[in-house]
């Protein structure tokens, strides 16, 4: 899971439209963690295991994309792999350059369709706008004003969904808590708890991230149910989610 500290989801705005980025000439694509070069005439071998099994020989001045490595060894995919040696130069790309590439797996919440709920709504722009204290935020998008509940079909087509929880905190003193629930629910309309946040007037905003592998349907409960019963059925604000964003599997 990426750190909060990686995570800008205003970054990826200055690459709208770019279909390729590019990295000393040279295409950078989904997966690459780097490139080779080959300085000497060098064995590309399959590993199976401890087992290698010679592909062919790669040739002195041949570039290579780089997907994974293990000690002593790059992966230029397919599971083939060559020594990492004299041989060999290996060069890796600026964080900023692995960051554009993922851009193209970052999907605002926004641009997808509700499936149901009874708070389907996504505030973008003007409306997305809220405050804490006199201090005015404005996020690319904001859920959950209200309560309720958000169910999407995502059909294991996302890794993990991203952004902030938080309790719009309007006057001194307040005790407003809030959190939201994320579930995987199968077709029957059981539900799988993967992970909950819980906040309070006051508080920073949470960061969260959640892993979203092998889930065909999220929903998304604007209210931590034991959170609330845990108060007393006291005061109890749900809270909103902002800045949220999936990252795409394909």
């Amino acid at each position: 899971m990426a750190k909060e500290a990686d995570y800008d989801p205003f970054f990826c705005e200055q690459f709208k439209g770019q279909k390729k980025i590019w990295w000393d000439g040279i295409e950078l694509v989904p997966g690459q963690i780097g490139r080779l070069l080959i300085k000497k005439d060098t064995p590309l071998f399959k590993l199976d295991g401890d087992k290698r099994t010679l592909s062919r020989t790669l040739k002195a001045g041949e570039f290579y994309r780089i997907y994974a490595f293990k000690p002593g060894l790059l992966s230029v995919g397919g599971g083939y792999y060559v020594d990492r040696d004299s041989k060999v130069t290996y060069e890796t790309p600026s964080k900023t350059k692995l960051a554009a590439v993922a851009c193209r797996f970052q999907v605002d919440i926004s641009h997808l369709e509700p499936y149901e709920g009874n708070n389907t709504n996504v505030y973008t722009e003007e409306r997305a706008k809220f405050n804490i204290l006199d201090k005015t935020i404005a996020p690319m998008n904001r859920m959950g004003d209200g309560g309720g509940y958000t169910t999407y079909m995502l059909h294991s087509n996302y890794s993990q969904i991203r952004g902030y929880l938080v309790v719009p905190y309007r006057e001194l003193g307040s005790d407003d808590k809030g959190g939201v629930t994320f579930y995987s629910v199968d077709k029957k309309g059981n539900e799988t708890l993967i992970k909950e946040y819980t906040t309070e007037a006051g508080d920073d905003p949470l960061y969260f991230d959640v892993d979203l592998q092998g889930v065909n349907i999220l929903k998304i409960y604007f209210l931590n149910y034991e959170s609330y019963k845990s108060s007393g059925g006291g005061a109890f604000y749900d809270g909103d989610i902002y800045n949220v964003t999936l990252t795409a599997t394909k």
